[in-house]
C-alpha cells in the first residue's frame, strides 16, 4: 500500500472517532439540559406552593381561577392568577 492511502485511512478513522465523541457529548448535554429543566420546574412549583400556603388571599384567587376564570372579580385578581 502506498503511504498516501494509509494516511487517508487513518485520517478518515480519526474523523469518524471525533464524530462519535461529539455525538456522545451532544447526547450527554441533552440529558443534562432535560435534568436541569425538570429541576427548574420543580423549584418553580415548590415556590408557588410556598406562596399559596403563606398567602390566604392568593390561595383563594388561585382556587377561584382554577375552577372558573370568570369568578375573578377584577383585573388585579386576574393578573395575580
Amino acid at each position: 500500500m502506498d503511504i498516501v492511502i494509509i494516511a487517508q485511512i487513518i485520517t478518515g478513522l480519526a474523523t469518524l472517532i471525533v464524530a462519535l465523541v461529539l455525538l456522545y457529548q451532544l447526547r450527554q448535554q441533552h440529558k443534562d439540559a432535560e435534568r436541569d429543566l425538570i429541576l427548574s420546574i420543580n423549584s418553580q412549583r415548590l415556590s408557588l406552593v410556598s406562596m399559596l400556603a403563606s398567602d390566604k388571599e392568593l390561595s383563594e384567587i388561585q382556587y377561584r381561577g382554577n375552577h372558573n376564570f370568570d369568578d375573578l372579580r377584577n383585573p388585579e385578581e386576574r393578573t395575580r392568577y
